[in-house]
């Protein structure tokens, strides 16, 4: 009788959480040089803060090409 094999633990994973309130101007900027990242399977999260300069709208079109997660944190407290 031989003994199971146990299962190799998961990966862990990163994630990297941006804060940005009023950032449109700078979402790319600051998410290009994370791309690299995306092969280690990190993930990247920006939160908004409740931004008048629709810095959502300037990182929705990014999501895909960074792997990113848009959350609005004044939607989430509401």
């Amino acid at each position: 009788m031989t003994a199971a094999t146990p299962a190799a633990p998961s990966a862990a994973r990163l994630s990297i959480i941006i804060p940005a309130r009023n950032e449109a101007a700078h979402m790319a900027a600051t998410l290009q040089p994370l791309q690299p990242l995306r092969a280690n399977g990190v993930e990247v999260i920006v939160v908004d803060g409740g931004s008048s300069d629709h810095t959502v709208a300037a990182a929705q079109p990014l999501s895909d090409r960074y792997e990113l997660s848009i959350e609005d944190a004044i939607d989430e407290v509401a």
